[in-house]
Formats: structure tokens, sequence, C-alpha cells
């Protein structure tokens, strides 16, 4: 696909990230970040905690960002088909990557937007393993934690930690036990990249705090910064 001009579905989180190192990889020329800001985590479509860390995660990237917020009571598809139209004005790609694993639902949401749009669609992470895929993460010196919760199986001490080998393993064992996906693609939990190859600069959090009710959590983002990557 070298010289296939694309945009990347960005919510800051490990699925959309890889996507767009996969992407830049199999040689998409990726112009900008499309994040769309639902204002409630109740949305099925798109990423609520801490969304607003995405312009950091940009400016670490390189690359530029197309932020904009959804109309409370607004509709999700409408808004995506807005922010695309714009976009794409501004950046003329033809191509949309997503980061999508194995929600059908999203999937249709998604392909509908972008043929109204005649914008293609590329998910390279569908259909993946979802234990190796998050092992290759992991493997691959993405530096991710989880900033919600959802789940049964899934407490506080969940957040925020730094995800390595042996916490994949225990989340695939928890979602085998508890019956959810290891992924997380479901909403059972939400994930803020820290580091990865394609960052050249850290993000850090400087401040936050732990909302927790009843059988969910939140990790609040209060303040956050960039830093340089220290060469090891």
């Amino acid at each position: 696909m070298t010289g296939v001009r694309a945009a990347a579905l960005f919510s800051g989180g490990k699925d959309s990230n890889y996507s767009l190192l996969l992407a830049s990889k199999e040689g998409y020329d990726v112009a900008c970040l499309l994040t769309l800001d639902p204002g409630t985590p109740e949305s099925m479509l798109f990423h609520y905690p801490n969304v607003w860390v995405t312009r950091l995660q940009a400016e670490a990237l390189k690359l530029p960002i197309v932020y904009e917020p959804i109309e409370e009571g607004g509709s999700e598809t409408e808004a995506l088909r807005g922010l695309v139209s714009r976009a794409r004005k501004e950046f003329g790609f033809d191509v949309v990557v997503t980061g999508g694993l194995k929600s059908d639902y999203q999937r249709r949401a998604f392909g509908g937007v972008m043929a109204a749009e005649g914008v293609g669609v590329h998910s390279p992470l569908w259909g993946v393993d979802e234990a190796g895929y998050l092992h290759d993460l992991v493997g691959s010196g993405f530096r991710f934690i989880m900033t919600s919760v959802s789940a049964h199986g899934l407490g506080p001490e969940w957040l925020g930690r730094v995800f390595d080998g042996e916490m994949v393993e225990r989340l695939v064992e928890r979602s085998v036990r508890f019956g959810f996906n290891a992924s997380l693609e479901g909403g059972e939990g939400e994930t803020l990249v820290l580091d990865a190859p394609h960052y050249c600069k850290e993000l850090v959090i400087d401040e936050s705090e732990t909302v927790w009710q009843k059988d969910r959590g939140l990790l609040k983002i209060k303040r956050a910064s960039l830093k340089d990557k220290v060469d090891v």
C-alpha cells in the first residue's frame, strides 16, 4: 500500500496505536489522527476515559490531530461522518485505519460511515488471536496501562499499572474465568499508551486519581506531559 494516504481513528489506547504502527509499516502514508470525544462513558463506538490526552500523544507521534467533541445527544455516526468529511478536505486521505479486532457492531458502523464518504477502511488487527496480540504488544516495546475497568474479575489494582508479560497472562486467565474479551474491545477495560516504538517522546502522568463506583473504576488523569526518551 505504498503511497496510499490514510488517516487513523485514534483513541490513545493500545489498539489504535498498534494499528497505526502496523499500517505505517505496511506502507500507508498516515496524514493525520482522527479523534472524537464522546463526552460520556456510555459511548458504544468511542473511547471516553482521558481522551484529551490524545493531543499529547499526537505530539509524541509528530502527527496532526483533528479532535472534536460530540454534541450531547448527538449521533455518533453522524459526528464521525462530519469529522471524516472535514479532515479529508484538509489532508486528502482515501483510507481510514481503525483498531477493530472483533466487534461486528463497530465494524459495520465505521464501514457505513466510510462508504458514505467514499473512503476505504483498513483494520490491520481484525481477527488476531487476542492473547498472542497482547504478548506482541509488550514484546514490541509498548508501554500501556489500564485507565478504566468494568468487568467482573478486574478490580482497582489493575488501574495505572504498566503491562508486562505476567499481567498479560493474568488478564488472559481472568478473561477465560470471568467470560470477557482479553483484548478488552467490548468495553471491559480501556487502555492508554505511554510509550511505543513510533513515539518520539514518552507520555508521563503527572497527576491522577482513582474513582471507583460499585463494580467499575476509572483512573482520571488530571495532568500529563511529555518527556524525552532515554536511549538505553
